[in-house]
């Protein structure tokens, strides 16, 4: 059966496709007609993700963990390979961390910035490389946190607003290259991880 709905004859690059609104998304785009590159470390739960998805087989798992910036381009020359070329771009992938400042590190603040910020960073370079999309348009997926103060989340907060700052400043860079970049600012929402933390948070 031919796909239809509004994104038909697409393709879209989803990180964080594991759990959360990474797997919702992606979920989603299929259920439109699109074509999903699903991204995260859980293979496993990317395949219960594909498994709930329309037209299963239709969707590429690539099980990676983003803070490896050595191999990005293994993820690229795998759609390439697949005769794809992306419509879209949507970083859902991150951690949320509760870290008080008497305990927090330079280390504990590098694995937020690294997932949230530098990930998506290296992820909008090889998009934006010739032959890899359509233009088209990326997406970062920020949170409220980095508007609205919530104690022991200054890193976090940190790194969602080193995302929404690039956004605005790489707009200006990948217009001539036809693609938009946009970050969406996320209320709570009920996920695996904020399950974990005992609330509602992105």
């Amino acid at each position: 059966m031919a796909c239809v709905g509004k994104f038909a004859g697409k393709t879209f690059l989803v990180t964080g496709a594991s759990s959360g609104i990474g797997r919702a998304l992606s979920q989603n785009i299929a259920a439109q007609g699109g074509r999903v590159v699903m991204i995260a470390r859980d293979r496993e739960k990317l395949e219960e993700t594909a498994s709930c998805m329309e037209n299963t087989q239709n969707h590429i798992i690539v099980d990676y963990d983003l803070t490896d910036f050595d191999h990005y381009k293994e993820i690229f020359a795998l759609v390439k390979k697949e005769g794809l070329c992306l419509d879209g771009l949507v970083h859902c992938a991150g951690i949320a961390e509760v870290l008080p400042l008497r305990v927090m590190n330079r280390s504990d603040a590098m694995k937020l910035f690294d997932i949230h910020y530098f990930a998506f960073i290296e992820l909008v370079k090889y998009y934006a490389r010739k032959g890899v999309s359509n233009g088209g348009s990326i997406v970062g997926v920020s949170a409220m946190n980095a508007h609205t103060p919530q104690k022991c989340m200054t890193a976090y907060a940190a790194a969602k607003s080193a995302v929404e700052s690039a956004c605005r400043t790489l707009a200006l860079e990948l217009t001539e290259k036809g693609i938009r970049i946009n970050s969406v600012i996320v209320g709570g929402v009920s996920t695996e991880i904020a399950n974990k933390m005992g609330g509602s948070a992105i």
